[in-house]
């Protein structure tokens, strides 16, 4: 009895032994999709592999690291992410190194995307065995995603929610620039004067690097009187393609690198579909455009397709074609909007009109000046524009800018205060009857409300309201001009239901170079989260706040303006990124994809990013 109990004790301490011991195990799921056209004579084609790969044992996968794939029918690696082919043998075996910093795989961790684009002979180019240094994996194929849109944006209790499970949306957006001063494609690209890479020319690249700093919207501003009438000018150039983990480490923050890379970092979203051309070309994928028109809206699909929302800005500063001619506006707005929903439907419900910029830039107000047909009122071409837009495409997300209101507003695009006695102390516009007339019209929850505010070196420029630049007096100030409008709403002068309307800042930025506007905007962000000092209980957090800009525009708003000038997210170059916005712009709820936590704006994020804020 005692020599079996002893033997039963070996044995389990044998077994312990052996659950203890290192077992590297690893799982891999993929998922294919074509690229490019089959070629028809010989049956060969190119397929994009993208992989998910985990560790499942109880040993990680540290960087460097070997992967390995067979088929039987891979003829040459085209391109590849997070993964440097060192060996490929025709008809069999491909095999690279995954060696950045952030790529070691944590037993229980998040798994690693990677992926190849191979050409085949024959078969759909499904992997038959995967291996990490020499360790067989799990293999098991994606199902594919069901078809169909995006989720829907809606209106709910002054916030914008997905259409479908209800769940807060906020747009952590960015204002990109170049299709409102007569460039037919985004200001940056195409000038390899300044840079030569794809990090700054290759638009999916460029996207991409938008979506690690922790954007999830574009602004686009545009002007009719190009969009509409001109030709698009190739967008194909030959430059130098930056490999995905180079794209990654530019797109991290020097001083979050050493902290996520011992402590696990999280892994940046998978980059857009294609976003690698050949190599040595950038936007080689975009597709040939007849018209400008046909660039303009392909470009908006692609951010839409790739998980951004879209505003689609009427730059008034430069497009007076509202003024000039409201008739062929409201047509040019429409023909826009039907060709991007007959073209798009899928995209264009992840897609805003902000239908007029900034009246106030031309001197327009909530009511018309009489005897002065150039100046009608705000309110009556945003009317006649929503209701055609609405008519054409019902559930059209609208959003509308104040004006005419100094001494109340803080900048251009402000301007959206009713209180009779604030309207009668600064002899300001009346959007009263705007309001009584939109509350009225089908659409009126479908209205997002976008002022502009911007700190001092700006609202000096513009000559507004140089007053209440922070602190309690710019809290009461923005509360009065459009706060009170996403929690109290808009109550009609007969009685009836308040409506209550969402807030996007559709522009903020500082240079940060005036003293003065470190605090204005602290002060902003802690306002437009509705939190800590912020918090007055008259108005509700913003639902997005976008930034003025990615990069400095060469146009007339050029590096030598003295409103955007040193503004952008990336340098004067284009590729490199001014790391002190990036932290600063934690405080209004963009997430980098080092940075952990959700995507929500105010007092937290600004705690996470007091200790980071610096002049890298």
């Amino acid at each position: 009895a005692a020599a079996l109990a002893t033997l039963l004790l070996l044995g389990g301490v044998a077994a312990d032994r052996r659950a203890a011991a290192p077992r590297p195990r690893c799982s891999a799921t993929y998922g294919l999709r074509p690229w490019g056209e089959p070629r028809a004579a010989d049956n060969w084609r190119n397929v994009t592999i993208d992989i998910d790969l985990a560790a499942t044992g109880n040993v990680p996968f540290y960087a460097p690291y070997e992967v390995a794939l067979s088929d039987g029918a891979y003829l040459r690696v085209l391109k590849t992410w997070n993964l440097n082919v060192t060996r490929a043998t025709a008809y069999s075996r491909v095999a690279g190194t995954v060696g950045n910093w952030w790529m070691h795989l944590q037993p229980g961790g998040r798994p690693l995307g990677l992926g190849l684009t191979v050409e085949v002979w024959q078969g759909d180019g499904a992997p038959r065995a995967l291996t990490v240094n020499g360790v067989q994996c799990t293999l098991a194929r994606r199902a594919a995603p069901p078809p169909g849109p995006p989720p829907a944006l809606r209106s709910e209790g002054g916030r914008l929610v997905d259409a479908d499970t209800g769940e807060v949306i906020y747009m952590a957006g960015i204002n990109y620039m170049g299709y409102e001063y007569g460039l037919t494609m985004f200001d940056g690209i195409g000038q390899a004067f300044k840079s030569t890479t794809s990090l700054s020319q290759d638009l999916a690249t460029v996207a991409w690097r938008m979506r690690l700093l922790g954007v999830n919207a574009v602004r686009l501003p545009f002007d009719f009187r190009s969009v509409m009438t001109r030709a698009a000018d190739a967008a194909q150039l030959p430059c130098y393609s930056v490999p995905p983990g180079d794209v990654v480490a530019a797109s991290t923050d020097p001083t979050a690198r050493r902290a996520h890379a011992s402590a696990g970092a999280v892994l940046p979203p998978p980059p857009p579909p294609e976003h690698q051309s050949r190599p040595g070309w950038c936007n080689e994928r975009m597709p040939p455009a007849e018209s400008l028109l046909d660039r303009f809206l392909w470009v908006v699909d692609f951010f839409a397709a790739n998980g951004f929302y879209v505003v689609l800005d009427n730059q008034f500063n430069y497009d007076t074609t509202a003024t000039d001619d409201v008739g062929l506006w409201v047509a040019q707005w429409r023909k826009l909007w039907t060709e991007m929903v007959a073209r798009y439907p899928a995209s264009s419900r992840r897609v805003l009109l902000d239908v007029l910029n900034e009246p106030d830039v031309w001197g327009l107000g909530w009511q018309a000046v009489p005897g002065n047909a150039s100046l009608p009122a705000a309110g009556d071409l945003y009317l006649e524009a929503m209701d055609a837009l609405h008519e054409a495409n019902p559930g059209t997300l609208f959003i509308v800018q104040g004006c005419g209101q100094p001494g109340v507003a803080k900048n251009w695009g402000d301007g959206l205060a009713t209180d009779p006695a604030l309207l009668a102390r600064f002899n300001a516009s009346d959007p009263r009857p705007f309001f009584e007339a939109l509350v009225r019209r089908p659409y009126a929850r479908s209205v997002v409300l976008g002022p502009h505010v911007y700190p001092p070196s700006v609202y000096d420029v513009q000559r507004t309201n140089p007053e209440g630049d922070r602190g309690e007096t710019l809290f009461s100030r923005l509360t009065h001009s459009f706060g009170y409008l996403n929690k109290r709403g808009y109550c009609p002068r007969g009685g009836g239901e308040c409506t209550v309307f969402p807030i996007v800042l559709g522009e903020t930025g500082t240079g940060f170079v005036d003293p003065r506007d470190w605090q204005a905007q602290i002060d902003l962000a802690e306002w437009s989260a509705a939190a800590g000092r912020g918090a007055d209980g008259a108005h509700g957090p913003v639902a997005g706040v976008f930034w003025w800009a990615w990069g400095l525009g060469h146009g007339a708003d050029g590096p030598d303006h003295p409103i955007d000038n040193d503004m952008g997210v990336v340098g004067r170059d284009w590729a490199s990124v001014d790391w002190k916005k990036v932290r600063f712009l934690q405080r209004f709820g963009f997430q980098p994809w080092y940075a952990p936590g959700k995507r929500t704006p105010g007092a937290a994020a600004a705690a996470a990013s007091l200790a980071s804020d610096g002049d890298d």
